[in-house]
């Protein structure tokens, strides 16, 4: 999950976003070119201080008193001191509107300086801390200095900075024309009793013992991660993230709130949640996040805080979806986490009547559960579009978006111009992208890549009886035992037009692959069904991630193809050597 802000600039405002988004008004001023934050962090806190060069005759500035931001919701802040070079300024909160105004005793302010204690929710296994600045065009280059304790480690920035022992210094513009704000990890010199901070692969993870052991069990088993990103978005996953699993109780990201991606490509992950959660839920919420990061790396719309947050949702949603064939082991396993509503899944039958609803573009819906549906359906639409038009035109709408403009007065502009683009790429018409085959006679079959399957008899009936025994235990962190929870076969009803695969259905004469849609595919699927590589429901003719994964493990036993990808080794195709040894092995 995500948090948005705004940090647009109006006619005559200035963003003062020390802390904060913060709106900054003088009456006149005559130049506003610089600003500079000079940060110390001790112990326990850090003390901050902005001097934004205002000149003007009006006496007073007045800006918004935001008390807790950041786009990780961490940081508290409690402005303690304010003057100019004139001297001290005088502060009047006005708490009805939330608001800060500062009077000067003379006729004029300049060069306002304002103070902020610092606190953040992290300290420890590692120490976060963010700094905004000002964007726009009244503020050029920003600098931000930062004093750090002597022992402490820097374990990532964002944007990139000059490191010493004890300093760090960052000077803007950076990737982005949109001055972003700082985020610092540190890892202190204790980090603290029961901690631990484990390098896995590209995994930095951290938290308790206990969160860590998990998050390792999770992450050793997500070697597909580059697969999934090349073949998918047609970009590798990053080759370095940081996994903090964290009491987020004191953080500002809702209780919902399972885990949320921040840069420079970190995770928060809520750990009274990554407690409960089974390690096939683990690693759908860490490809969920880690699409979050690659999003954001792709500074869309400018690196601007573009409003549409249905896109960011659904990219992740899809990736979820892609994942699916390599996270689950078995239906049951699988079954279990739609039903108990954990992977933003739909059935075809609850996308119907999502079909026939309007589309929630910023998520209006209010609760966990309308909210939950519309993160599955932004899914949907992604998928459709990446359906259609592949890894590579995935490419082509990240560098289109990254050229866009951000309009963020608009609710629905910066979607617009999202499924604009969309559109011109896949060829699809903006409505077949926002609900897939709406009108198809074939809605199920057609639908099949997107949705999790009509699960019927007692499969209902033992999620709710697992549900029941997680409720009451996902407060105290007590998991069921598995001896305690006998769990029924799943039942998933077999297509009338599906027969098993016999020998007479041999035939493959062409390459099979991703997105294709044909009866080969079938034949494709029902052999791999009968070798025990793909779930008896996966035989709808169309060649999905689910497939491919199948695919993929019958060419590793075979010792054909085992890395790689479509277009460098083939893996996941059904090419000639391919066809050749499905020929004599079918017989």
């Amino acid at each position: 999950m995500k948090k948005y802000f705004n940090a647009g600039i109006l006619t005559l405002t200035v963003i003062l976003v020390g802390t904060h988004p913060s709106a900054v008004s003088a009456e006149v001023y005559s130049s506003i070119d610089t600003q500079k934050l000079e940060a110390t962090i001790g112990t326990d806190k850090a003390v901050g201080t902005w001097t934004l060069q205002v000149q003007n005759t009006g006496g007073a500035v007045g800006f918004e008193d935001f008390r807790n931001f950041g786009a990780t919701g961490l940081l508290s802040y409690e402005l303690t001191k304010a003057f100019d070079d004139n001297g001290p300024l005088a502060i009047n909160f006005e708490e009805g509107f939330k608001a800060i105004r500062l009077r000067s005793a003379g006729n004029g302010i300049s060069n306002v300086k304002v103070q902020y204690d610092i606190k953040t929710a992290l300290t420890h296994p590692i120490a976060i801390y963010e700094f905004w600045v000002a964007g726009g065009g009244y503020f050029n280059f920003p600098q931000l200095n930062v004093s750090y304790q002597k022992g402490w480690k820097v374990l990532a920035t964002y944007p990139n900075a000059t490191i010493t022992d004890t300093t760090i210094a960052i000077k803007y513009p950076t990737d982005t024309p949109y001055i972003y704000p700082a985020l610092i990890a540190f890892v202190p010199t204790d980090i603290g009793p029961g901690n631990v901070i484990k390098t896995v692969g590209r995994f930095t993870l951290a938290g308790s013992v206990q969160s860590v052991a998990k998050l390792e069990s999770a992450v050793t088993s997500m070697t597909y991660l580059d697969d999934l990103f090349t073949s998918s978005l047609g970009v590798p996953a990053p080759t370095k993230l940081i996994i903090y699993a964290a009491d987020l109780r004191n953080a500002d990201v809702g209780y919902e709130a399972f885990a949320l991606a921040a840069r420079p490509d970190i995770v928060l992950y809520n750990k009274d949640i990554l407690t409960n959660q089974s390690l096939a839920e683990v690693q759908t919420t860490l490809v969920h996040e880690i699409a979050h990061t690659v999003e954001q790396d792709k500074n869309l719309f400018r690196g601007a805080p573009y409003v549409a947050p249905w896109f960011r949702e659904g990219l992740a949603v899809f990736m979820e979806i892609q994942a699916r064939p390599y996270i689950f082991k078995n239906l049951n396993e699988q079954a279990i986490a739609d039903l108990a509503g954990h992977t933003h899944m739909l059935s075809a039958a609850e996308l119907k009547r999502k079909n026939e609803k309007s589309f929630d573009y910023i998520f209006e819906g209010g609760v966990f559960a309308p909210l939950n549906d519309a993160y599955a359906h932004a899914g949907v639409a992604v998928a459709r579009f990446a359906q259609k038009a592949g890894a590579s035109g995935m490419q082509k709408l990240f560098v289109q978006l990254a050229d866009k403009t951000s309009t963020q007065l608009s609710q629905t502009e910066d979607s617009s111009k999202i499924l604009a683009s969309m559109a011109s790429i896949s060829g699809l018409p903006q409505e077949e992208i926002l609900f897939p085959f709406k009108k198809s006679q074939n809605f199920e079959l057609d639908t099949t890549p997107f949705v999790h399957p009509e699960y019927t008899g007692t499969a209902a009936d033992g999620v709710v009886d697992y549900i029941k025994y997680r409720i009451p235990n996902y407060f105290t962190g007590a998991m069921p035992v598995a001896s305690m929870l006998p769990l029924p076969p799943i039942v998933v009803p077999a297509p009338s037009t599906s027969p098993a695969f016999t020998s007479g259905s041999c035939k493959i004469t062409k390459a099979l692959k991703l997105g294709t849609k044909d009866a080969e595919v079938t034949t494709l699927q029902r052999f791999l069904i009968s070798k025990g590589y793909l779930a008896t429901d996966n035989n709808s003719g169309y060649f999905g991630s689910m497939t491919q994964a199948a695919l993929q493990k019958w060419q590793k036993a075979n010792r054909l193809v085992s890395n790689g990808t479509l277009t460098t080794t083939g893996f996941g195709v059904m090419g000639p050597k391919s066809r050749a040894l499905f020929a004599q092995q079918c017989k």
